[in-house]
């Protein structure tokens, strides 16, 4: 809520949006210059693995770090101290906001694009690449367990916070509640659990490559049988569909908020075909190309979450003097 009133006077901005693509698509043109046909894979997929770990470099760790901590101690570490609050208020319904959805129907948004193949996928991409304790390399485990496991509960992305702003709360502190909790399921909860399966199976896992879905479903089977296959494969269909689902709403509300409702059908059509071709593209590449515009989507995020703290802080003050006093 606080995001969205704060960023309506980024509309003004909107005329540039196509400057910005054009210099990113000019970028890629040069790049392409001296390509030959039979090596254009080879090279677009050494430019994206490059861009890749420039996007999700050292400076943009250190600003997830230090935007978390900040706003972690300012605060009071209010996520652990109040997660109770947050357990509390999904069994209450509020009337009479501005929102389009309840605050419920808001959580299970965020949570249906994030519970499933994040958790499935990310975890097992961040345990492959980043090993399930790599002290020899810290920042580099650090770095890829980051920005595979960011899939998982896409915190810092400011995606879950698009389903948050529509809801029909009055006060936009206890819908943080609802965020809180969504990365508490999602992450503490699903996402260590997932992590068992895979490490305690005793499942081969190959470290340092890319790794997805198989990998959780190997610990599954080796555990329970080859049965289980099969109810792994229905599940990660629904899940992927709900996640599919999730992300084109989020995509849908970015692409209108930039160039107005006009463009969201056509946008929905080549959503469509991306979601096929990135079925069947090369996991290596397809994992780099998704890891750089989350990092993308992170930076100007963070940035806004930094700035806006000051805001925040005082929000969640005058809640807790008032209606949230003794809650």
């Amino acid at each position: 809520m606080v995001f969205r009133n704060s960023g309506e006077s980024l509309q003004k901005m909107n005329g540039r949006a196509p400057k910005v693509y054009a210099a990113f698509v000019m970028l890629l043109i040069s790049q392409a210059k001296g390509w030959r046909k039979e090596n254009m894979f080879t090279q677009i997929n050494n430019f994206i693995t490059w861009f890749d770990g420039v996007v999700w470099g050292l400076p943009l760790i250190i600003l997830i770090l230090i935007t978390g901590l900040l706003l972690t101690v300012r605060l009071g570490f209010l996520q652990v101290r109040h997660l109770g609050k947050a357990l509390k208020f999904m069994v209450r319904n509020e009337e009479g906001g501005e929102g389009e959805v309840t605050s419920f129907g808001a959580l299970c948004t965020a949570l249906s694009a994030t519970i499933g193949t994040g958790n499935i996928v990310g975890v097992a991409g961040a345990i492959a690449i980043g090993g399930p304790g790599a002290v020899g390399s810290f920042f580099i485990s650090m770095k890829k367990g980051v920005s595979r496991g960011i899939f998982s509960n896409e915190a810092g992305l400011g995606t879950g916070s698009i389903a948050h702003a529509c809801t029909d709360t009055k006060k936009p502190v206890k819908q943080g509640f609802f965020g809180i909790f969504e990365v508490f399921i999602d992450t503490i909860v699903i996402c260590t659990l997932t992590a068992l399966v895979i490490l305690c199976s005793g499942v081969p896992i190959g470290y340092g490559e890319a790794a997805g879905a198989e990998l959780t479903i190997l610990g599954f089977t080796s555990t329970y049988g080859s049965w289980v296959s099969i109810f792994t494969a229905v599940a990660m269909c629904c899940f992927a569909f709900s996640t599919i689902i999730g992300w084109g709403l989020y995509g849908t509300r970015c692409i209108e908020f930039l160039f107005g409702t006009k463009i969201n059908k056509p946008f929905m059509v080549l959503y469509s075909l991306v979601a096929i071709v990135g079925a069947t593209m090369d996991l290596g590449l397809m994992w780099n190309i998704a890891e750089t515009f989350n990092g993308l989507m992170a930076i100007p995020n963070l940035i806004a979450v930094f700035l806006l703290s000051g805001v925040v802080v005082k929000l969640v003050k005058e809640y807790f003097a008032g209606e949230g006093k003794g809650v």
